[in-house]
């Protein structure tokens, strides 16, 4: 059985690929669309970057889905309107993959309000992306290590790698 998980972006994804609950692949998959592309077309255009690096004979069978949380007022960081993109990359994979089991987690219940680094990935002040990374196998470690990510959009894969992990109970 093969899951997918991904940590949604409409420029680009993280995502993840698992096997029998083992992490065979993962990568940022940049979106190809030219700026100003309206938000709905922008959306399709990533789902279908994340069905081309999948491959078209990829049988995914699970999807787990980091699903955009909106804060109150005193507890957001910048504006929430930012997150609609973000709804729409999701439904536009979910219709690319009509599966039956369908992990969706708000960032607070897969990951808690434990600090990451944005900026520095599994620096010493990324608690999150450490706590991920250290839940792989050495196995599933090289998969990671050669995703290929830019250091700047590293957090995405860890975070894809995170919503994997929570939807088979490793996290």
């Amino acid at each position: 059985m093969m899951m997918l998980s991904v940590d949604p972006g409409i420029r680009g994804c993280g995502v993840a690929v698992w096997e029998a609950g083992v992490l065979k692949r993962c990568a940022y998959v940049k979106n190809r669309v030219v700026e100003n592309t309206p938000f709905t077309l922008a959306a399709r255009a990533m789902a279908a970057q994340v069905y081309l690096y999948l491959g078209e004979t990829a049988l995914v069978s699970i999807l787990a889905l980091e699903w955009p949380q909106v804060y109150r007022v005193g507890k957001q960081k910048g504006d929430n309107n930012d997150l609609l993109p973000l709804a729409g990359v999701q439904a536009a994979i979910a219709t690319t993959y009509p599966v039956a089991v369908v992990y969706e987690f708000l960032p607070s219940q897969w990951k808690g309000q434990v600090p990451k680094d944005l900026k520095n990935p599994l620096g010493p002040d990324d608690i999150m992306g450490k706590r991920i990374v250290a839940k792989l196998t050495s196995a599933e470690r090289e998969v990671f290590d050669k995703c290929g990510a830019p250091r700047s959009l590293l957090h995405n894969v860890i975070d894809s790698c995170g919503i994997g992990l929570k939807a088979l109970e490793r996290l």
